[in-house]
């Protein structure tokens, strides 16, 4: 009974942690000031988000603002903000991290495509300290990822990096053989597995 009850309670811990994540994320003052580098290639809109300001008993937080939005749908149109890009993020607001790159404002917006994924969880899957090194795919490869192209025969780590991460409320585990991108906001795209490797597109 007492291993009953002890599992209940991590699992109630998990949830509640879990729930706690998923639209508001922190970060102490010097990571923000952190460089970070993008770790797959990501779309952007020319379209502003911002956040409204909060108050801290007398004081005023500035809030989030961005000219160019980038969705965790994984939109593919749009302006290419590729892997390695070198950004400083500047806030995060709910369901929202904003950052520069080359002088340029973005927000990356939580939609509800990836609601079963905390903002926690696609801060560190898209921002690192280290770039991601390509030396070891052939130079054919590495020109598809950095072009954001999908072809035949891409592991699904190849695909990650060109395309981002497939948006979860279709593909809820990577480890499944069919994968579902959004070219837009009504077209998808199916990708067909065999062996980690692409053998199939379908538009």
């Amino acid at each position: 009974m007492k291993t009953v009850i002890t599992f209940l309670f991590v699992i109630l811990l998990s949830l509640l942690f879990t729930g706690c994540n998923n639209d508001k994320l922190k970060l102490e003052n010097s990571q923000m000031k952190t460089t970070y580098y993008t770790q797959v290639n990501m779309w952007s809109q020319k379209k502003t988000t911002q956040t409204n300001p909060t108050h801290d008993g007398l004081t005023e937080v500035a809030g989030g603002y961005a000219e160019y939005t980038i969705y965790s749908t994984n939109y593919n149109y749009g302006t290419l903000l590729p892997l390695n890009s070198k950004v400083q993020i500047t806030y995060l607001g709910r369901n929202l991290i904003f950052f520069e790159h080359n002088n340029k404002s973005y927000a990356l917006k939580r939609t509800g495509h990836s609601k079963h994924i905390s903002l926690e969880g696609i801060f560190k899957r898209t921002f690192s300290k280290e770039k991601i090194s390509l030396d070891k795919y052939d130079t054919a490869t590495q020109q598809n990822i950095l072009n954001g192209e999908l072809k035949q025969n891409m592991s699904k780590e190849e695909i990650i990096l060109s395309r981002g991460y497939p948006p979860e409320h279709r593909t809820r585990s990577l480890q499944d053989n069919t994968w579902y991108y959004w070219s837009t906001t009504h077209n998808k795209i199916k990708l067909s597995f065999n062996d980690n490797k692409l053998t199939k597109i379908k538009d």
